[in-house]
This record gives structure tokens, sequence and C-alpha cells, in this order.
């Protein structure tokens, strides 16, 4: 019944989605949950273009209403979910082929959750589906299971939650066997739970008492014909009994928050988490924004030779990581779009770590920000042992981890990508985009490709491997929050407004 697809074998380690029905052919292309199958990010599909934008490769544009949700995709069927005129909850369903809206239909809630001004939504979490129903989570209401023709099927309730720093429930259900499983991590008494996907009553559920609020979505890892239920929640990953709900093993992750989902090959599993000060930080700055400084006085000051930009030598008590870090298109001057962006990215989040060359693996207790690997095997607390290998400093803070072939790629907050050897930790390479800003949506890939899309909404293909190339970058124009799905040599593309489709126009 589960099954194990190696969607790349570009030497040892191996990309793995593990799910009930996760092949995908022209005639059934398939993302049924946030990331595709078992939240990895990869998908098979070929033949996808690179260029992307609005005059470009553009199959159609879909008005939709505001979510952070991303696409689920199952055959001729994409589903969302939206927060509609800033009051209802709603589940859409578009067709693939041609972005039309089939389906909408309201969720009542008796009231919504508080959520971020900016970088929240009530509508957070990704649909998922088996092929015959799609199963939604608002964080105001509970898990809600419709079929395909926009029937509610039924629907459990579940909540109040309380969320401190104010992000709302964004953590989205998979599917497993014939189970409809949900993390509930919050400022309260944090749980998971499996409901029949059938009925909608309980299986089982599990208190998780020393979680406070997360936001990654479990994931399945089969090992030694085991399925495991992988929880990465703040300050400790957990690996569940996917049947039972029972713990089976964990790793101390101390002082950490975490937003992103982790990832699995056969061999690893890699996940990723910031300190808890990065998110205190990042929630108080953004309560009460600073007015935009107009840069005047600087220009008057520093500006010698009138020319509209300061360069180094004009301005040389600046700190060189502070003018490198402002400085994104690397031409040594700063203008003031360029601080103007970074004034806007300090309102988001503090400014990032400095570049490491080639850190080496830790092994000692993870504190904070840490990108980690974890061995297989083994029951109770393993940190002292299966822990394969740790980057510290280099986590992002929303963007979940990208494994595909030899290499586990990160995207972070001011355009910066990094590639790490998956079996040893080594970093490959490190680089920043030329677009900068935030960065909420996970990193995916295909056809030897990765696809990075910014808040601004500028979408960045590379070519994977060992050796950085920038093959080019697409202005969409709108703000994203949401990771773009692939499936049948298409990107479909959620924005602030539309449901955009990328893809090569037939017989081209």
């Amino acid at each position: 019944m589960k099954k194990i697809l190696n969607l790349l074998t570009a030497g040892g380690v191996l990309a793995a989605a593990v799910t009930t029905a996760s092949a995908e052919t022209t005639s059934s292309p398939r993302w049924p949950q946030f990331r595709g199958p078992n939240a990895a990010g990869v998908s098979p599909a070929r033949d996808l273009p690179v260029e992307f934008g609005p005059a470009t490769n553009l199959l159609w544009k879909t008005a939709v209403p505001p979510g952070h949700s991303s696409p689920c995709v199952w055959g001729d069927n994409i589903f969302l979910t939206a927060f509609a005129d800033k009051k209802r909850l709603v589940v859409l369903c578009a067709g693939r082929d041609d972005g039309r809206i089939r389906w909408e239909r309201d969720v009542p809630a008796e009231r919504i959750e508080n959520v971020h001004p900016r970088s929240g939504s009530p509508a957070s979490a990704t649909p998922a589906t088996d092929g015959e129903r799609v199963y939604v989570f608002f964080g105001s209401v509970g898990v809600v299971c419709f079929d395909f023709q926009g029937r509610e099927v039924w629907k459990h309730a579940l909540g109040p939650f309380t969320y401190t720093l104010g992000w709302g429930a964004a953590s989205s259900p998979i599917v497993y066997g014939d189970s409809v499983i949900q993390n509930c991590d919050h400022d309260g008494e944090s749980f998971l739970l499996a409901l029949d996907k059938r009925p909608g009553n309980e299986k089982w559920r599990t208190p998780r008492p020393n979680a406070d609020a997360g936001y990654a979505t479990p994931i399945l890892w089969d090992i030694g014909g085991q399925t495991q239920l992988i929880v990465a929640g703040s300050g400790r990953v957990i690996a569940y009994d996917a049947d039972t709900g029972k713990e089976l093993w964990h790793i101390e992750q101390p002082k950490s928050f975490v937003a992103t989902t982790p990832v699995a090959s056969p061999q690893l599993l890699f996940t990723a988490g910031v300190d808890w000060s990065v998110a205190v930080s990042d929630f108080r700055s953004s309560e009460k924004p600073r007015e935009k400084p107009t840069w005047d006085m600087l220009f008057t000051n520093h500006d010698g030779n009138r020319d509209g930009k300061v360069s180094r030598e004009e301005i040389p008590r600046m700190k060189p990581e502070a003018f490198e870090r402002i400085d994104t298109n690397h031409d040594g001057f700063m203008t003031r779009e360029e601080l103007d962006a970074d004034f806007y990215r300090q309102q988001q989040q503090p400014p990032p770590p400095q570049p490491q060359t080639e850190p080496a693996p830790s092994t000692t207790t993870p504190t904070g920000n840490v990108l980690m690997a974890i061995r297989p095997g083994s029951h109770g607390d393993v940190t002292a042992t299966h822990v394969a290998w740790r980057v510290p400093g280099q986590a992002p803070y929303v963007p979940s981890p990208l494994v595909y072939g030899d290499y586990v790629y990160l995207v972070k907050t001011g355009g910066i990508v990094s590639c790490f050897e998956a079996a040893t930790g080594k970093q490959v390479w490190r680089e920043r985009l030329g677009a900068s800003g935030d960065y909420s949506a996970s990193p995916v890939a295909a056809d030897g490709k990765l696809f990075l899309v910014s808040e601004t909404g500028k979408v960045s293909v590379l070519a994977a491997g060992p050796k950085f190339q920038l093959l080019h970058q697409s202005p969409i124009g709108e703000r994203c929050l949401a990771t773009p799905a692939i499936a049948a040599g298409r990107l479909y593309l959620r924005t602030e407004k539309h449901l955009f489709s990328f893809g090569r126009a037939p017989g081209k």
C-alpha cells in the first residue's frame, strides 16, 4: 500500500516521497499536498521552461482571494484555501487546464483567529487530497472534508488555538493510508491528531506537552518497513508510529523556533530551525513599523560627487558587511532603492548572518539556528547518538530545506542561497541572488532546476548541482508568500491576487 518513489538518483542520496499514490503521469498530474509528495518539493515533471513572467510562458492567470496556502493539484483540479473579503474562509477548485473557478465553498467560523497583519493569514494551511476528497485545515474551524464536486462530507472541529506571536495556524494536513493527520502545535495544549478520512472521527490523538507554537507540516519516513511520522517542533524533533501515534524517538533542539518542514531521504532526515529570539524580534519589530527614512541626510553628507549613489570610499566608517548587505547587486554602490529595500527587510527580520567559509559540521548539542541531518533507527532520546551532522547559523526562517540529488539547498532572507553536501553537511557554495528581500515560499525542484520565489514576486531559476548557476530571474509583479506547485510540466504560482499557470504552450 505504501510506496517509496525515488525521484532522483543522482548519486548516493535520494530525494524520496512516501505516499499511497504519488506517481505522476501526463494524464494524471499530482501535487497532492504542501510541497507535493511527502512535502519533498520535488517533481518528476520535465520540459519546464526557464523563463516565467506576465508575458512569458504564461498559460493562464485567474483572480483568487488572498491567502497563503499553496496550490494542491490532482488531475485537472487545483485546490486552494483563501480568506475572502477579510471575513470569509473559503475553499476553491480551479481547472488545471484553463484556470476557471469550478466551485467556491464557504467554511463558516464563529470567530476568525487573529493573525500577523502582514505575514499571517487565516488561510495558510495547504489542502491535501487522496484523489477522491480534499481535506483542508483552518485554525478558526478545524479539519473539513469536501468531495471533488465541492460538497462538504464532514467537519471535525478543533481549537481554539493560542499563538502568542500572532502568526496563526499554518501546519498543513497530510493523508496517510486511511488517515488524515494534522499537527496542532500552539501556545496551549499542543497535540498531533489522526482522523479517519471516511467519517472524520478521531483514530488517535497524541499530546505534545513540550511543543510551543510551530508551523511545520508532518512528513512520513519509511524505515525498516515501519512508517514513521516526523514532526519538527519548536524545541524538539519527534518521530511517531504513523499508525498509532506512539512516540518512537526524539532529538532535542533547545531554543529553536520551527516554521520549516523537514525533508527526508532513505538515508537521512533534514530539519532546520532558527533561534526563538529571531521570531520574537520579528514579531516585535512588526507591531509598530517605523516610518521609512528619506535618506536625504545620508546622501547630502556622503555622496561627494553627487551621482545619486554612495560608494564604499564615500562612507568609509560603515562596516563592510553592512555595505555588502545593502549593495545587493554588488556594483560597489548603495542607491536609495537598495537602502529602501534593506529598510523593509529590517522591519520583517533581523539581517542574516554573514557567510561562513565551508563551516565544519558540528556534533555539539544544537541551540537555536541550525540545519541538522538525522540518521534513522533507535528509540528514546537520540540527541547524542543519531545526529549525522549539524551546520549552525545558516538555517532559514520560513522556507523549508530542499533535498535534490546529492545536495541540500536553503534560501533565506536577503536572497541568500546555500548548497550543502547531503551526506556530510559540507558547504558547497553560498551566493546572494539579485532577488533580495524576504522569502516565505519554500524552494521546489524539477527537471534539474531549482525554483525560488521572493515575497516581492521574483522567480529565480537555478541549475541544480555543485556549481552556482543562475539561469533566469522573472518578476511576476505581485507579492507572493505561497510555495509553488509543479505538475505535468507546469509551474503553478499563487500570489496575493492571482493563481498563475506557467509552462510551454502546446506545440512549442
